[in-house]
């Protein structure tokens, strides 16, 4: 298994799957862990990708990684 941390920014209010309301733009983090799979060459599985929010409490979300990239590109599509 292996794991890491990314940052990603939205500069509008935005919702995840999961979330009740709107949330406030930020920079958030984005943990993934990925398992590898039984193959010859080396392959890997994303198995969970969550985003940590802030606002006085920490929450966590798991987000498909197709549903993040929607919403991400929907943002920037926003700033231009």
């Amino acid at each position: 298994m292996r794991s890491y941390v990314n940052q990603v920014t939205f500069h509008h209010p935005f919702q995840l799957p999961g979330m009740e309301a709107t949330h406030a733009p930020g920079t958030f983090e984005v943990h993934v862990e990925e398992e590898p799979l039984d193959v010859v060459w080396e392959a890997y599985h994303r198995t969970l990708t969550f985003m940590l929010t802030s606002g006085g409490r920490t929450e966590a979300y798991n987000v498909p990684e197709e549903e993040l990239d929607r919403l991400l590109a929907a943002d920037q599509a926003s700033i231009v």
